[in-house]
């Protein structure tokens, strides 16, 4: 098989993995990692404040405090509780973090989601 020239040229499985283990591996970096810069736009949805609305953020948020006080990610009835929305809107949100790649999750499994943002970069949660 000959090498893809160009993004366009690639499997959207391969480009999300070579994405993955990238941000891993920048986020091991420690303090230095702000002084990296990338080529190809995944600084921003990634690395930085930016990248998601308010609402989203306070998901994000959510998640990250309910893993570290509970050493597990929570389960979409959790965050229903939390956020007092009914269990379509948690749902549509969890795809919605899903696909704009600020979570992964593994579809059918509970409790599966991790975030893939830095705590850093995560609003207080309200």
């Amino acid at each position: 098989m000959k090498k893809p020239t160009a993004i366009q040229g690639y499997d959207q499985a391969v480009t999300d993995a070579c994405e993955r283990v990238l941000v891993t591996l920048i986020r091991h970096l420690g303090p230095c990692r702000d002084s990296i810069f990338l080529v190809g736009g995944l600084t921003p949805r990634y690395l930085s404040r930016a990248g998601f609305t308010e609402r989203q953020g306070q998901y994000l948020a959510f998640i990250h405090a309910y893993t570290k006080l509970n050493r597990r990610p929570p389960a979409e009835a959790d965050m229903q509780r939390y956020f007092r929305v009914t269990p379509p809107t948690v749902h549509q949100m969890v795809l919605n973090l899903d696909r704009a790649r600020l979570i992964e999750r593994t579809p059918g499994q509970p409790r599966s989601i991790r975030l893939l943002v830095s705590p850093d970069s995560l609003p207080t949660l309200k």
